[in-house]
């Protein structure tokens, strides 16, 4: 799109981005832990938001509750989430092209992993955060605000979610996410 004086105009789009394509082969082929999609969700008249994070491999479900989506905002809630694994469950995130993933340089400097961003209308290469976004839709449907919801309801809903997580999953070996995710911890232990 050009902009005034034949320059291209660059309004909306996120600097220095590392998009899916120069992410490691192994994120792409799901062989091991710590490579992450992330996303947020937005309640009915923009009166709050919800940070969703889900393990590539694992399956596993991290949410925040959040007042506004700005960038600060958004960076808060991904240290909070992620304070709650241990050092080196994190690699990669993969997220969307939202303007509250533009201070992305400072948040993978802070978690120590790659951000890496979606092709725009690629929603497949983030598709498992999207599914699991529709599971929280389950309990928070579209149009359902969000001026009430705290961070004790949400973690209720990602328990629940995460209990669903105690299925056998062809994709996982016939393991569960949880059983996945916690031979990841042990290995970190040894």
């Amino acid at each position: 799109m050009e902009g005034s004086g034949g320059r291209r105009d660059r309004r909306g789009q996120i600097p220095d981005r590392k998009m899916t394509g120069e992410r490691p082969e192994a994120v792409n082929k799901k062989v091991r832990v710590g490579d992450w999609e992330g996303d947020t969700i937005e309640g009915a008249g923009k009166t709050a938001y919800i940070a969703t994070f889900v393990g590539k491999t694992t399956k596993f479900l991290l949410g925040e509750v959040m007042p506004n989506k700005a960038a600060a905002t958004l960076g808060a809630a991904v240290v909070r989430a992620f304070r709650s694994i241990p050092a080196g469950s994190l690699k990669t995130l993969t997220v969307d092209n939202g303007k509250e993933f533009s201070g992305h340089k400072a948040l993978a400097r802070d978690l120590q992993c790659d951000i890496y961003f979606a092709h725009p209308y690629h929603s497949w290469e983030r598709g498992l955060n999207g599914h699991t976004n529709g599971l929280i839709r389950q309990y928070l449907p579209k149009g359902t605000s969000f001026e009430t919801l705290d961070q004790e309801r949400l973690d209720t809903i990602v328990e629940k979610i995460k209990a669903l997580a105690h299925r056998l999953r062809k994709s996982l070996e016939y393991r569960t996410p949880n059983e996945v995710f916690s031979e990841h911890l042990f290995a970190l232990q040894i």
